[in-house]
């Protein structure tokens, strides 16, 4: 695998993936090692995953140490070899980075190399399961992350349309954290509803709650949603409203009319049981107070 395919973050944890066999006095650097140098990679996403599933630096480190003892110490100038399954988990990320539409293998597509095979035994797959974490789990959660990534980058293109309200930056901020809580690949008109209704700062959750709307009603609909209402025609529409009442920013206001006035949102609204029309009527007392 020619290392022209690493980005830097990834030609990074391999440095210090040998830095850390070295300290440890190995003379070989396998998967255990690998995980253990994309732990250390502060900051990145991989390392976020691990920690989230509930790994530590430590007890990674103090695993490595106790099913290491026996083999050859390496000398300080002596060089460090990577085993062969190294070299095959360089070849899956490849093909993960591939699957995902990017050229450069980084570090979440390293450890979606290592977890690839969740029956293979040894090395990476068998520490993960001693210490309590499936590597279907690491999978799952680095899937949502990754999501949850795009889901931002996507929704923030949108937000660069229209000026936005730091109240409405932060709910449809919260739409993005409950779709991939959720495990949904958009943003829908039921994920917006719940981070309106959960946030208890904003007039249109407000109105909601006041239409009998709860927070576990509605975290109940999402539970159960194969494909969510889409969101980006509410959005346009709230855009679109914004500019006829001639407000200078978009507000969750906005974005709760719409709702009332879209299709597939008063089809949501109904079978959560609230009348769109009442919603819309107590919705436009409140902006007129």
């Amino acid at each position: 695998m020619s290392e022209d395919l690493l980005s830097q973050q990834a030609r990074h944890v391999l440095d210090l993936t040998e830095s850390i066999a070295r300290r440890l006095r190995h003379n070989f650097i396998d998967t255990e090692h690998l995980l253990l140098g994309i732990m250390a990679e502060a900051g990145s996403l991989a390392s976020q995953v691990l920690f989230e599933v509930g790994l530590d630096l430590a007890t990674v480190e103090n695993y490595i140490l106790q099913n290491f003892q026996g083999y050859p110490s390496a000398n300080e100038d002596q060089r460090i070899l990577r085993t062969n399954d190294i070299e095959l988990v360089l070849i899956l990320a490849h093909e993960e980075a591939s699957w995902l539409g990017q050229e450069l293998i980084n570090t979440e597509h390293m450890l979606l190399g290592l977890t690839r095979w969740q029956e293979r035994e040894g090395g990476a797959i068998t520490m993960l399961k001693s210490l309590g974490v499936a590597p279907g789990r690491v999978r799952r959660t680095m899937r949502q992350m990754l999501q949850a990534a795009r889901l931002e980058v996507g929704l923030a293109d949108l937000q660069r349309m229209a000026n936005i309200s730091e109240i409405a930056h932060r709910v449809l901020n919260g739409a993005i954290e409950e779709a991939a809580r959720a495990g949904h690949l958009t943003v829908g008109v039921e994920h917006l509803l719940l981070a309106l209704c959960r946030d208890r700062r904003n007039v249109a959750g407000r109105v909601l709650r006041q239409n009998g709307a709860t927070v576990d009603s509605i975290e109940a609909l999402v539970a159960q949603l194969a494909f969510p209402s889409l969101l980006v025609p509410v959005f346009n529409a709230a855009v679109a409203q914004a500019s006829y009442l001639g407000d200078h920013y978009l507000g969750t206001d906005h974005l709760l009319l719409a709702i009332t006035q879209d299709g597939a949102g008063m089809e949501v609204l109904r079978y959560m049981g609230l009348d769109p029309i009442q919603v819309q009527a107590r919705l436009r007392e409140h902006l007129q107070n």
